[in-house]
């Protein structure tokens, strides 16, 4: 799917079709030049699936996308009134709270795009430490990243937020936990 077909697609009232839309072009070959789209989706008033697909798109696109035009290029957040670039943008999004769930239902993709899109370590260690507690898939998700970047900082928040919430976690969380604790 072109991105053509894609905004055209996105222009529909059926919700389902937008969706199985940005699905189909999640799953095609695309470069930045479909970013300018793409964070229009994530600043819209878009349904929560089709914003997590974009997510999906953009992380994709790999670390091009934050130096590329597109990804410099400062776009309202949706949520505050400052203008942003894209990886604050997944830094405020991954962060909202969604009035139907009350949860911070993009954490998990914000995170998993900016780590494959390279973003600033700190920056990553910083938003994870904002989040870490959220939900027990979310806090695994965490704890895969921080192992992942795996600076002397990034690997105290590890030890310590293992140490604080193993003794709360179920039997199926605690087993997650121990697979990524034992991988090197």
């Amino acid at each position: 799917m072109t991105i053509k077909e894609l905004e055209i697609a996105l222009k529909s009232p059926d919700h389902l079709k937008r969706t199985e839309a940005l699905r189909e072009f999640r799953n095609g070959t695309f470069g930045p030049e479909a970013l300018p789209l793409l964070r229009r989706l994530l600043s819209g008033g878009n349904g929560i699936q089709l914003i997590l697909h974009a997510i999906e798109c953009i992380a994709k696109l790999g670390p091009e996308a934050l130096t590329c035009p597109g990804g410099k290029a400062l776009v309202d957040s949706g949520w505050g009134r400052e203008p942003v670039n894209l990886e604050w943008q997944l830094y405020v999004l991954g962060g909202r709270i969604w009035g139907y769930s009350l949860y911070a239902n993009c954490y998990s993709t914000c995170l998993d795009a900016l780590m494959k899109l390279q973003a600033d370590q700190e920056g990553i260690i910083e938003y994870i430490h904002k989040h870490i507690g959220l939900s027990d898939d979310d806090f695994l998700d965490s704890l895969k990243a921080l192992k992942a970047i795996g600076t002397p900082e990034a690997l105290d928040l590890f030890k310590r937020a293992v140490a604080f919430w193993q003794p709360v976690l179920d039997k199926t969380h605690t087993k997650q936990l121990q697979k990524i604790v034992a991988t090197k």
